[in-house]
């Protein structure tokens, strides 16, 4: 009995293994035009986020500003189908560093508190990528280039 529960614990954690159970996400990383990082993370359940993130003049930006699901392999070149469910509204970016500014604030820091994610699924987009030699672009930026972290 103790030999069939060594042998299947030890086939246990190599299909845990070869599975890659700790494979959480894959990730896209790209420097846009006017500075800011954005981060795509496809998580293995079908669902990804972009994540903004830098700091330049006195402004910080850590939020997500969209997620959705997708559909595809984001571990190899091809293409994905991108389902935006949330999304960030710009206009309350724009309301937050002019309140930062009236207020003579000479930093503003711009999380998913102060900017949360309002649920869009009703007006649903979908967006088509191609990821080619583990890059992409979109093409809505033609001219900021994600590649494969």
């Amino acid at each position: 009995m103790k030999k069939t529960l060594g042998l299947f614990l030890i086939l246990v954690v190599m299909a845990l293994f070869f599975t890659g159970c700790g494979d959480k996400e894959v990730e896209f990383a790209g420097i846009y035009k006017d500075g800011w990082i954005g981060t795509y993370i496809f998580n293995n359940d079908g669902t990804f986020s972009c994540h903004m993130s830098g700091s330049q003049d006195g402004r910080t930006m850590n939020l997500d500003a969209m997620a959705g699901t997708y559909t595809g392999n984001p571990k190899k070149d091809g293409n994905l189908s991108l389902n935006v469910t949330k999304q960030i509204n710009q206009s309350t970016i724009i309301g937050t560093l002019l309140t930062a500014t009236l207020l003579g604030q000479t930093s503003v820091t711009i999380t998913n508190e102060n900017v949360p994610l309002e649920d869009v699924s009703a007006n649903q987009q979908t967006m088509i990528i191609t990821i080619y030699n583990g890059k992409f672009t979109l093409t809505t930026d033609p001219d900021t280039v994600f590649t494969r972290q």
